[in-house]
């Protein structure tokens, strides 16, 4: 990653719009242009950007360089994905509860960002979510370029927002994907994700026909790549659900069960027969 690929992912995981980054430490448009590679940005205001909104230096290059972050809120991300993965909402409440101890003056917006997502991800629900961060969620999408960053951000956000407006942001994510495809892994990885996490969402909040068929065959369309081997697979299954064909459903799940990775379809289960 670049200095301007590397601030809008930390933005985006943020959850700041590009006014919000700016901070009023260079404009807004001179901001833009950064992290479209356009304009260079000075060592100056550049950490002030990130101590401006608690985001570590060393952290920033050391993406920058792709190694492991040495994040002092890696932990606490730690336990908040543990939880998610888990699905388990009371241990994610127990996380929440040590964390308002540990940021009792205010929290890290990247670290609040995360919780509540999780909780969204565990309830298939967002209406026990923070108003505010559902609006600055859509906002972020709606206000930036929609590029494999924005596909990444939006595989995970789509939960916070009303399936009405995922749809929505779903539909031009895949016309900006279909206007300019890109056949780097990452872009394609980005997109397959947003498919499949979209999906679940669908099969949750009665997602309309229509964007369940973009989803599917968005997927399926795309290059026979080893690493969204697994997203086709799991694009397959959505389909068989959502046109109820539940023998054939049943029969995946048996593959799932037996390849260890049954978990990760755990909330679309049981299945009726």
């Amino acid at each position: 990653m670049n200095i301007g690929e590397t601030l809008k992912s930390m933005r985006l995981h943020a959850g700041l719009t590009q006014t919000e980054m700016a901070a009023g430490i260079v404009s807004e448009s001179y901001y833009s242009k950064v992290e479209r590679g356009v304009h260079d940005i000075s060592a100056d205001a550049l950490f002030k950007i990130l101590i401006k909104h608690h985001l570590d230096p060393v952290s920033f290059f050391m993406k920058m360089s792709y190694r492991k972050k040495n994040n002092k809120l890696l932990g606490d991300f730690t336990k908040i994905e543990f939880a998610q993965s888990k699905k388990d909402l009371n241990e994610l409440n127990k996380v929440e509860a040590q964390l308002n101890k540990k940021y009792s003056e205010g929290w890290p917006a990247r670290l609040k960002f995360q919780l509540e997502t999780a909780r969204a991800w565990i309830t298939h629900s967002n209406k026990d979510i923070d108003p505010e961060i559902k609006r600055k969620a859509k906002q972020v999408v709606l206000e930036d370029k929609m590029d494999r960053e924005m596909f990444y951000y939006l595989s995970q956000a789509c939960v916070l927002l009303d399936i009405k407006d995922a749809s929505r942001l779903f539909d031009l994510a895949v016309k900006a994907y279909n206007k300019n495809p890109e056949i780097d892994v990452m872009s394609v990885t980005y997109i397959a994700l947003l498919c499949i996490n979209f999906l679940n969402c669908c099969y949750h909040k009665n997602g309309e026909k229509k964007y369940i068929e973009l989803a599917i065959n968005t997927v399926l369309q795309l290059p026979a790549e080893p690493h969204i081997a697994y997203h086709k697979i799991l694009a397959v299954y959505y389909c068989a659900l959502f046109n109820k064909d539940y023998q054939k459903a049943a029969t995946m799940i048996e593959i799932f069960t037996e390849a260890g990775v049954v978990s990760n379809v755990a909330d679309t289960l049981p299945i009726e027969e």
